[in-house]
């Protein structure tokens, strides 16, 4: 008989195997819908230009169609590009372990959560209507010289930008100029209030994509999201720079330079710095 003392095992020893039963019970790739058409979509779905590199702006060429909303083969969301996003293999992973069930976790519901989920319902939606509009043959719209979007951080001269710059008579969008309009100040905007902003901006979006006429002006901070709709309504991305200030690049802003950046797959139009 061995004198080797007993072996120790924690508790958590056996995570790894109670982590694998919710595979063991779910139905296989082919049942859940992952057949070989679902293959042939991905790879048509990556291939365009929108979906070349990974949604979350990482950078890595994508390798996976995510479904935002987890969706099974009998629901119209399956199939639907607007709940796609191409996604890098470990980036995929990410968001399904904060979002998904599974693996003993509980989905991400947090404010932050939904905030972060509708983000990408948003950008999925601005890629679908380029894909649709490629796909019927439609050209892409003419940039308009007068319609800009004006991207970046809190405080970096955006409103100041818009104000110089714009054209009498021009459509003119500021969340936050919007929201103390109706008596909402930041304090208060919560989630759904937030929403409901982004609503009214949306309608202005589609009215801006199907009228190549009306001049517009639109303050929208996150740029892969103005770099999207750029592409929808003609409009240059312009990201405004103090003459003296550096840029998020390294790079250093001189009067009348205007510096492109990486914009997470898609080119707009016209994507420049350009100092206040």
């Amino acid at each position: 008989m061995s004198n080797l003392p007993k072996t120790f095992r924690p508790q958590f020893a056996f995570s790894k195997q109670l982590r694998r039963q919710p595979d063991r019970q779910r139905a296989s790739a082919q049942q859940r819908g992952y057949t070989s058409g679902w293959n042939d979509y991905s790879h048509w779905f990556r291939s365009q230009p929108e979906n070349i590199c990974c949604a979350c702006g990482c950078g890595e060429l994508s390798k996976e169609v995510d479904h935002i909303i987890p969706a099974e083969p009998n629901d119209p969301r399956f199939w639907d590009t607007a709940n796609h996003q191409a996604l890098a293999h470990n980036c995929h992973n990410r968001k399904t372990l904060r979002f998904n069930r599974g693996h003993g976790r509980n989905p991400d519901n947090s404010p932050a959560g939904q905030a972060a989920l509708r983000r990408m319902l948003r950008l999925a939606g601005y890629r679908a209507r380029l894909i649709r509009r490629r796909e019927s043959g439609l050209p892409r719209m003419r940039p308009h010289p007068n319609r800009f979007i004006i991207c970046g951080p809190p405080a970096s001269g955006k409103t100041t930008w818009l104000r110089k710059h714009a054209i009498p008579g021009a459509i003119q969008w500021d969340l936050d100029a919007v929201a103390l309009t109706l008596g909402i100040h930041r304090e208060q905007r919560t989630p759904e209030l937030t929403g409901v902003l982004i609503t009214m901006r949306q309608a202005i979006e589609q009215m801006l994509a199907t009228d190549p006429g009306p001049a517009a002006y639109l303050i929208i901070s996150d740029l892969q999201e103005a770099n999207l709709l750029a592409g929808l309504i003609g409009a240059q991305v312009v990201q405004p720079a103090t003459p003296s200030g550096p840029y998020k690049d390294g790079g250093i802003a001189s009067p009348g330079m205007a510096r492109p950046y990486a914009d997470g797959g898609i080119a707009a139009p016209g994507v420049a710095k350009i100092p206040v």
